[in-house]
């Protein structure tokens, strides 16, 4: 919290940094690395299309 200039700030980026590292922090324990390679396939490829949206 040291490097956000307010309480407000922190938690805006919190909330945000939370949805997503959804997108990428999976269990790897739980998947096959062929099953791993294409969920992050997938999350690169929304989060690509999300970042388009927002820039267009």
């Amino acid at each position: 919290m040291m490097h956000f200039k307010s309480v407000r700030q922190c938690q805006r980026f919190v909330s945000t940094q939370g949805q997503i590292a959804n997108l990428f922090l999976l269990h790897r324990k739980h998947l096959s690395a062929a099953d791993h390679r294409k969920l992050r396939f997938h999350a690169i490829a929304t989060w690509r299309q999300i970042t388009m949206s927002i820039n267009a």
